[in-house]
């Protein structure tokens, strides 16, 4: 593992003069609070009574609760849930993984904008609105909030999300439309996390001109207490839109009548964020998360594993995609506790392509992934002779679900062709090689 120096907030450009915070909150508040805790302390109750207040009637307006005492007693037990078991979860792509076990720390939008993150990592960075004002936004976000971080630090800060113990929280990390891979943060840095109800970019209020203010407001800022009842609102705010079948990704929906949603304090909260005002270095973080449902997503897992800087003993892998025998059973040798299969559904065809290749479960991965190509480019010439097919056809690994299925119905139709010949076993083994494939990637030449 590298190691790369960190850049600290007083060594980046200020925030340009449009660059602002409103604390007009606070100062409304009388607070007598000197250090940044009791300061953060005394916004937060002002701001989560206003979160609850907003919650409370829109759930009883909308029908989601027939009464604001139900509707809070249900805030109340989920509060209680969250806070007994929740954690801080960074959701992002596998080559953002990639990139953490490398260098030992999650990098910042800050890295990737002096260019000192890898291009190739571009994702960790995740999906990023770039625009003309994101700069003085981010900067605007970031000055305002560390003023109240509970650690002596000026290290650039790194977005977290609470995953509560629940649904879609518990299997795919709090902010899956970020990544299907994530980090688990480790508890020790929660209490010095400042938190925000919704992205705290939506806190910034674009200007009208050019060179207007961009302004930062504190009405959403909580600290770890009240973040958890923020979370429970949050959460019952998106029970209520998959109860009315209200498809939305984060705190976005398509293709409905905006009145229809519960924007609760005027905002379309898809997760609380956490922001730590510290390094996301390699002992900050509990575990290394991922979730497999796709072809597509089984094709990365084989880089994550074998990665000569994987953390092997934080990794946690759930894999629902189907999977073929020779990746099922060298996986179960390699990575026992690294793994899990979570169904049972069966590939296409189920004819283990080690055995097609004269290897056994306990062959390394690299010389696995380069039989099976070989074998796959002569069982593909076996085919097209056979067939009197060009023999000209290229062999890739798949990365594309839709990819692969285009693949299968050619598969099929030739198989078709070479039953009534009795050869259809030809096209079962292309297929089971090729299936193994997708998990036994071959490395390109360096």
């Amino acid at each position: 593992m590298s190691e790369q120096k960190l850049t600290p907030i007083e060594d980046r450009n200020q925030p340009p003069e449009n660059a602002v915070a409103d604390w007009s909150i606070l100062e409304e508040g009388e607070t007598t609070a000197t250090s940044p805790a009791e300061r953060l302390a005394a916004l937060s109750a002002h701001n989560i009574a206003d979160i609850r207040a907003s919650y409370l009637e829109l759930s009883v307006a909308k029908g989601q609760f027939s009464d604001a005492e139900t509707a809070a007693v249900a805030v109340a037990q989920r509060t209680e849930a969250i806070a007994h078991e929740h954690r801080l979860t960074i959701n992002m792509s596998a080559d953002g993984i990639q990139r953490f076990m490398k260098i030992g720390r999650v990098e910042t939008y800050w890295d990737h904008k002096r260019g000192l993150a890898d291009e190739s990592a571009k994702a960790i960075s995740n999906k990023k609105d770039i625009h003309e004002h994101y700069d003085a936004v981010r900067l605007a976000v970031e000055q305002g909030m560390v003023q109240f971080a509970g650690t002596e630090t000026s290290v650039e800060p790194v977005y977290t999300a609470i995953a509560g113990p629940h649904g879609r929280d518990a299997i795919a990390g709090a902010a899956p439309d970020y990544g299907n891979w994530w980090l688990e943060m480790d508890p020790s840095v929660e209490a010095a996390a400042v938190y925000s109800f919704a992205d705290s970019h939506a806190a910034v209020t674009m200007p009208e001109e050019v060179d207007g203010e961009v302004t930062f407001a504190a009405n959403s800022l909580l600290n770890k207490q009240d973040a958890m009842e923020a979370k429970a609102i949050v959460d019952l705010a998106a029970e209520y839109h998959r109860s009315k079948n209200l498809v939305t990704i984060g705190s976005m929906a398509f293709g409905v009548d905006p009145s229809v949603l519960m924007h609760v304090q005027g905002k379309g909260a898809g997760y609380v964020e956490g922001v730590l005002f510290e390094a996301a270095t390699e002992d900050k973080v509990a575990a290394i998360r991922g979730r497999i449902d796709r072809l597509s997503q089984l094709a990365e897992l084989g880089a994550v594993l074998t990665d000569p800087d994987a953390m092997t003993d934080k990794l946690r892998v759930d894999i629902y995609a189907a999977l073929d025998p020779a990746s099922q059973q060298w996986l179960a040798e390699h990575y026992p506790q690294q793994v899990k299969l979570m169904n049972d559904t069966k590939p296409s065809v189920t004819i283990d392509a080690l055995e097609i290749a004269g290897l056994n479960v306990s062959a390394d991965y690299n010389d696995i992934a380069k039989s099976l190509a070989d074998h796959a480019r002569q069982l593909q010439k076996r085919m097209n002779v056979r067939l009197m097919l060009p023999a000209a056809q290229t062999l890739i690994n798949f990365k594309d679900d839709g990819q692969w299925s285009a693949y299968m119905r050619t598969l099929d139709a030739n198989r078709e062709k070479l039953d009534r010949k009795g050869q259809a076993v030809i096209v079962d083994q292309l297929i089971a090689v090729q299936q193994a494939r997708i998990f036994f990637k071959e490395q390109a030449a360096a």
